[in-house]
């Protein structure tokens, strides 16, 4: 079996002949929890050091991405294959689709050999189209650091000795960072991509409701937020900026982060967490300015409905004229032989069959389009890069409005002059408010008053996307129509619309595509909006940690005089659930007394947790459409006090019940505490995780970990956290975790020390100056250079 692997691996898209490298170095100075302070003297040592810490730490990890962005994994683990994992034993918890949507192995080859043909054309692009000089010079520097850490080996047994692990080609990274910038648009509909071939068959239009039930519930499907706030001088102990950044991301695989310092003497000194595969800091902070990402309301795809022609389904219409679509033959190698798909596109992007839940059938007269405002996008390296070198507000953001290039995300930022910051300068189709008006469909119609999601007319030139006249690129938005605020007081953001940005500014000049207004928040963005203000003056480092470790869950803040009484007027103390009357017991003195909180010791968590899932998350689409939890409506008029309460009716009761039977089935108390069934586990140990709450809990400290007959393995949440403060010395006073450590490698000393600490609360002091480096009593000086 391996020699037939190694026999193929010369017909593999970007087959690897290792190259001939300029000679680099690069001094890497670990502190505790094995975090890496890397100095060089050029940009290309920088990479290479970087790439090579990377790797010692996550090399598995880092490899089996590198098979996927390749379209190799049908090769290594089998076309039928789950492309979660590796062998047996799966490198990420099912359901994170960290690189794609397509979960299975042939289709997640399909689709990444389908967009990989683009990207040699983005490469040769000039600056500030394509990658600026030191970004070539970085990437080729991160490779030799990678493949360097290739030839040492690993501990790691998941892929020690494999085939797979293999050195990489500079192509291979690129193709890393442009699967990065596809992730939340053509990611979403990879399985359909690939599966949408007219010799696998057909089915039938989506409905109505499972059109608005999938719209509903399409931000947790993408298992991806975050939450940021930034305060400015106005409100600050020290009248300097502060900065809690706090996103939610997958706990397992490609799109962990990666704790890092970069020294560049005299030109880059910054700190933070970077997406695995990603060189520089992605988010982070510097001497003078610290920022964070959470990920955007708005979408950078927009959907077309075709209309195709009778009896020729890969023709359709565009103003009365036929069109024809266009196709190409993926080959991709397998572990017993090549198998071939056909991929088609239109004018708009390749055609789906589904996006992440939603069918979108290639079916009778119709058809459905995708297109990405990303797939022109390598931009985002040149905005991070300019990022890490800003030394205020202003400077990042001309960083964001010169490069045009962040994928699917807003930026908030604090800096040393007590400026707060929030952006949602970032890649977004062009479609204006007349051509919402006019463009959308009536399945559009459904999604749109739920998501930001649009489905078009494709059959009518006027529904292209438009070009703003300060755009880099056409058909995408200019930073003059996307919001971009500067104030002294505070600025948050936790994946909804920035139409509420704080609790006195209101958002509402930008495009409907960009910036929805009057629309329901989402519980942590109501959450916010009230803590941050009762917080009031006089704010520190110290204020950022406490909003975030309270571990309130606001949901139960707003119905718990409710479900108390729903709790105690159940009929003859039994609550109907679907296995039967079951005894209510003593489930409502536990409600009572349950603080509201997260706290690995706090009981009545889990019974709470289970009722609310099962209140707001219906099983079947349908149900999802009609499950409304609350008893006061929203009104815009009062968007963060509404909606809330609960009505006392039967399919209330009947959650509860069902509640109550989650947790005798799982032989679970109904005041048990949280960390007893809340936790990860490492080395065989079980760690309690405090924090929870899901996307629609409103818990600032989201950590999730899917029912499956009892909480599992952590699957997503709270990652690279920071609170930073400057305090005028060029020092910041930075604390934060890398909530599941430094490595995913089960034997590296660094797998789970950052993950106790965050059980404990025990927040870990970011060394960023040289005295603080050089008194680390774990400090540990190597030096790396390439063969």
């Amino acid at each position: 079996m391996i020699k037939r692997l190694l026999c193929l691996l010369p017909l593999l898209s970007g087959a690897v002949a290792v190259q001939s490298t300029p000679a680099y170095s690069a001094t890497i100075r670990y502190t505790e929890y094995g975090v890496p302070h890397i100095t060089a003297g050029t940009y290309g040592d920088l990479g290479f050091g970087q790439g090579y810490a990377m790797a010692k730490d996550n090399l598995c990890t880092l490899a089996n991405g590198y098979v996927t962005v390749r379209g190799e994994r049908s090769l290594f683990f089998g076309k039928d294959g789950k492309a979660f994992g590796v062998d047996a034993e799966p490198l990420r918890v099912p359901g994170d689709d960290v690189y794609s949507t397509a979960d299975v192995n042939l289709d997640s080859d399909v689709y990444f050999r389908s967009v990989s043909p683009a990207l040699d054309g983005l490469l040769a692009k000039p600056y500030p189209q394509g990658p600026r000089t030191e970004i070539f010079e970085i990437l080729r520097g991160y490779v030799a650091g990678y493949n360097r850490a290739v030839g040492e080996g690993t501990t790691d047994t998941r892929c020690a000795g494999k085939p797979w692990l293999r050195p990489i080609s500079e192509h291979d990274a690129w193709l890393f960072v442009y699967a990065r910038m596809l992730y939340g648009g053509l990611g979403q509909a990879a399985a359909g991509i690939a599966q949408a071939d007219l010799t696998r068959g057909t089915g039938t239009a989506p409905t109505p409701a499972e059109v608005a039930a999938w719209a509903a519930r399409f931000q947790s499907e993408r298992q991806i937020g975050s939450n940021a706030v930034a305060v400015g001088g106005e409100r600050s102990a020290g009248g300097r900026g502060l900065l809690l950044g706090n996103p939610h991301f997958p706990w397992h695989d490609g799109l962990r982060f990666w704790q890092s310092q970069l020294t560049l003497p005299g030109r880059l000194n910054v700190s933070g967490g970077s997406l695995l595969g990603l060189p520089g800091v992605q988010i982070g902070f510097n001497e003078r300015v610290a920022w964070s990402h959470t990920v955007s309301a708005s979408y950078p795809f927009v959907i077309y409905d075709l209309k195709t022609i009778p009896g020729s389904p890969t023709s359709y219409l565009v103003d009365g004229q036929v069109e024809q679509m266009t196709s190409r033959d993926i080959v991709v190698p397998t572990s017993t032989g090549t198998v071939t798909r056909k991929v088609w596109s239109t004018r708009y992007g390749p055609v789906t069959t589904k996006i992440t839940s939603l069918p979108t059938p290639w079916a009778g007269l119709l058809a459905f389009t995708i297109a990405d405002a990303n797939v022109t996008n390598l931009r985002a390296a040149n905005a991070w890069f300019d990022m890490d070198h800003a030394g205020s507000v202003a400077e990042l953001d001309q960083a964001l409005r010169r490069n045009q290039g962040i994928p699917w995300v807003n930026t908030i930022a604090a800096d040393a002059a007590g400026n707060a910051y929030f952006s949602d300068i970032q890649v977004v189709q062009n479609i204006s408010d007349a051509q919402l008006d006019e463009c959308v469909t009536v399945l559009g119609q459904l999604a749109s008053t739920l998501s930001y999601v649009a489905i078009l007319d494709g059959t009518r030139t006027l529904c292209q996307p438009g070009t703003d006249p300060d755009a880099i690129v056409p058909g995408v938005f200019g930073p003059a129509n996307q919001p971009a605020i500067t104030n002294r007081t505070w600025v948050a953001n936790s994946n909804d619309s920035p139409w509420l940005l704080n609790d006195t500014t209101r958002l509402t000049a930008y495009p409907r595509h960009q910036v929805r207004t009057g629309v329901q928040q989402d519980l942590r963005t109501r959450y916010g909006l009230t803590a941050i203000p009762a917080l009031g003056t006089g704010l520190t480092r110290a204020s950022m940690e406490q909003l975030v470790f309270t571990n309130r869950f606001h949901a139960w803040e707003l119905v718990r005089a409710d479900v108390l009484e729903l709790c105690r007027t159940m009929p003859l103390g039994h609550a109907p659930s679907r296995v039967g009357p079951i005894a209510v017991a003593n489930s409502c003195d536990v409600l009572e007394a349950w603080d509201g909180r997260l706290e690995t010791g706090s009981r009545g968590a889990v019974l709470f947790s289970r009722f609310w899932e099962h209140m707001t998350v219906g099983a079947s689409l349908p149900e999802q459409l009609t499950k409304n939890p609350w008893a006061t409506p929203f009104s815009a008029a009062d968007p963060v006090a509404t909606p809330r309460g609960v009505s006392i009716n039967l399919g209330h009761q009947i959650d509860f019940g069902n509640a109550l039977a989650d947790l005798r089935e799982a032989g679970i108390a109904y005041d048990a505490p949280w960390g007893e069934h809340h936790y990860v586990t490492r080395g065989g140990t079980r760690i309690p995780i405090h924090g929870g709450g899901g996307h629609n809990g409103g818990v600032y400290n989201v950590t999730i970990a899917d029912w499956q007959g009892g909480y599992k393995e952590m699957n997503h949440g709270s990652s690279y956290l920071q609170a930073v403060a400057f305090d005028g010395d060029g020092c910041p006073d930075a604390r934060g975790f890398l909530t599941y450590s430094q490595s995913e490698n089960p034997n590296s000393p660094h797998h789970a020390d950052q993950t106790r600490e965050f059980s404990a609360k025990r927040w870990i002091t970011q060394r960023f100056c040289e005295a603080d480096i050089l008194a680390s009593p774990a400090l540990r000086t190597i030096t790396v250079t390439s063969p």
